[in-house]
């Protein structure tokens, strides 16, 4: 059935990204490495900007998550 004239395929979502938020410990890094495996989507973590450009503060948080987002493929 037609939406508006728009077929089923051309409703379909085709995320580019996902981004997973979660708490410490709540399997984020496993859905990840699952989507990953399943949807042939690329896996990035913020860990490796934490090291590089974090330094424990809420404004080193923010550098990291902002070198983060625009590296991710």
């Amino acid at each position: 059935m037609d939406v508006h004239g728009l077929s089923a395929k051309e409703l379909e979502i085709k995320p580019q990204k996902v981004l997973l938020i979660g708490t410490l410990g709540s399997g984020k890094t496993t859905l990840a490495e699952y989507l990953a495996r399943d949807t042939g989507f690329p896996y990035a973590s913020i860990d490796g900007c934490r090291i590089r450009y974090g330094d424990g503060t809420v404004s080193g948080e923010d550098s990291a998550w902002d070198h983060f987002l625009i590296v991710l493929p």
